[in-house]
């Protein structure tokens, strides 16, 4: 039994240093569009010109920040929830909403890589105009989530999993 658990602990910690990961570069992403915007005011003021890659470059910058830090939130439980009604139910309930949940959560992160995957090639036909950036990199930030989605449903299934070893 101490080996799970200290397996499960590892997880956790594993998890723990995945999320301080995401908020890092979060806020480097977002730490870097705010640079641009200043730059872009800058510009704009003192020479009576505008970036053309600018808005762009912070547009793509704030999808992929978004997408991590959903990744983010999903991973620590914080998205909201209806877990007052759950817990109003017998416990043998709440583990079948507990498994029901996270069989939606992988079949949503498949569904999501499915659907990012389809669009690569549509999206590899048009392109930022100024910076030239494909189009198709946006479909990897979903990606990304897809598989986000799809890990902490495994990690919730393994959490569940050594909860309920020890209940018995």
């Amino acid at each position: 039994m101490f080996l799970e658990n200290s397996k499960y602990s590892k997880l956790k910690k594993f998890n723990r240093e995945i999320t301080q990961k995401i908020e890092w570069i979060c806020g480097v992403m977002g730490l870097i569009a705010l640079l641009i915007v200043i730059l872009q005011m800058f510009v704009r003021v003192a020479f009576h010109f505008a970036l053309p890659w600018a808005i762009e470059l912070v547009s793509y910058i704030f999808v992929f920040a978004v997408f991590l830090g959903a990744i983010k939130l999903v991973l620590e439980n914080r998205l909201v929830s209806l877990t007052f009604l759950v817990e109003l139910l017998p416990t043998s309930i709440q583990s079948f909403f507990q498994y029901f949940n996270i069989l939606v959560l992988i079949i949503l992160g498949i569904s999501i890589i499915f659907g990012a995957i389809t669009y690569i090639p549509i999206s590899r036909m048009w392109t930022m105009s100024n910076i030239f950036l494909p189009g198709h990199l946006l479909s990897y930030a979903i990606i990304i989530f897809g598989f986000g989605l799809i890990y902490n449903a495994v990690f919730l299934l393994i959490k569940e999993f050594f909860n309920n070893r020890r209940k018995i």
